[in-house]
């Protein structure tokens, strides 16, 4: 099926517009005029999805994105529609979008222009899951457990706080709210789902390893098969710690071992033999990971963390780190440090200034 795509864009829009050439997608670009020109062809075209420079500049007139966005949300409105919103713009815009935060619960995700050439294809097929995300709301009727993959009875199973939050008047009828809570509330954050870098930590093995693919097939039935599941590839942890105390060991909980205990424990139960585990990060003291490196991806015990705090976390929701080695590179998440993660990493820098 060939989706629909309205780019709204006051400069050329050829070097984007290509990327979608060999994709499923109709792609329709528009010049702005006036705001309520913008919005009266955004509603004739009736598009699958919407993509928007984040400046917009006519002849007539300067506006910008969220401007347009919020009159497509806004549900009483005669402009609302419910379709997925895209922010694509240049990294000195996106830079000015993140800054104003009254804008950041209107897209469904921002991309820089470089960035969306670099890595079209993620980016395209991205639209693509969101499109048929709403879809899926829709057709199922706002029935939060379908839409997640799971059966209404593994749904009443999760923190009730979560049920919650779907009941909440602002959220149960609007697919767009539901959509971006699924996708900012459980997908993008630790905690009843984790991604591939979290389940390697917490199994202790190393992705590098030649079985790691092998085991992943193993726990493909324990995979999260909502909504946005194929760009964004989540376990639900409840399922793989049942899987450990039933399949690996009843009496050892994984937190308690160090990733070669979690690795021999795995390999003296399956067939497979070469899984390796994850070696000791630099600047760190053990192997009884539990979290990945929000920059780098590397596996880490809360002890050899930095705690960082870039967002309100829900109560479902896990504790965000970088590794020591990341603060002291000053990776992009180390302006977040909590306050005793900072003196904790000028600790340690200044121990490693006088051993040198």
């Amino acid at each position: 099926m060939a989706y629909k795509i309205l780019y709204i864009e006051d400069l050329n829009p050829d070097s984007i517009i290509k990327k979608f050439k060999t994709q499923e997608f109709e792609v329709i670009h528009k010049e702005p005029e006036d705001f309520e020109d913008t919005l009266d062809a955004i509603l004739k075209e009736s598009p699958d999805a919407l993509m928007l420079d984040f400046r917009l500049t006519s002849k007539s007139a300067r506006f910008d994105a969220p401007v347009v966005a919020q009159s497509l949300r806004t549900k009483k409105s005669g402009t609302y529609r419910d379709i997925p919103i895209v922010l694509i713009s240049s990294e000195s815009n996106i830079t000015g979008y993140y800054q104003d935060f009254t804008s950041q619960d209107l897209f469904d995700f921002v991309v820089e222009k470089k960035e969306f050439r670099k890595n079209s294809e993620l980016h395209i097929q991205k639209i693509k899951s969101f499109i048929e995300s709403y879809q899926k709301i829709k057709t199922e009727k706002f029935k939060v457990h379908k839409t997640l993959g799971i059966s209404l009875k593994e749904y009443r199973e999760l923190d009730y706080r979560i049920q919650e939050r779907f009941e909440h008047i602002e959220i149960k009828d609007d697919v767009y709210a539901i959509a971006r809570t699924i996708n900012q509330e459980l997908i993008q954050m630790t905690g009843v789902l984790i991604d591939e870098y979290v389940l390697s930590a917490r199994l202790g093995v190393s992705i590098k390893s030649s079985d790691w693919i092998k085991l992943k097939e193993k726990l493909s039935v324990y995979q999260y098969t909502g909504i946005l599941h194929d760009v964004f590839p989540r376990w639900w942890m409840e399922k793989i710690t049942n899987w450990w105390i039933k399949e690996i060991d009843n009496n050892m909980p994984l937190k308690r071992l160090s990733a070669t205990e979690r690795v021999e424990k795995i390999k003296a139960k399956t067939d497979l033999t070469e899984l390796q585990p994850i070696p000791l990060p630099k600047h760190a003291v053990s192997t009884r990971y539990w979290n990945a490196c929000k920059d780098t991806q590397v596996a880490l015990d809360t002890i050899d963390g930095l705690e960082i705090s870039t967002r309100e976390l829900k109560a479902w929701q896990d504790k965000e780190y970088i590794s020591i080695n990341a603060g002291l590179e000053k990776e992009p998440h180390e302006k977040f440090l909590k306050p005793f993660s900072r003196e904790k990493m000028k600790t340690i820098a200044l121990k490693l200034n006088n051993d040198e």
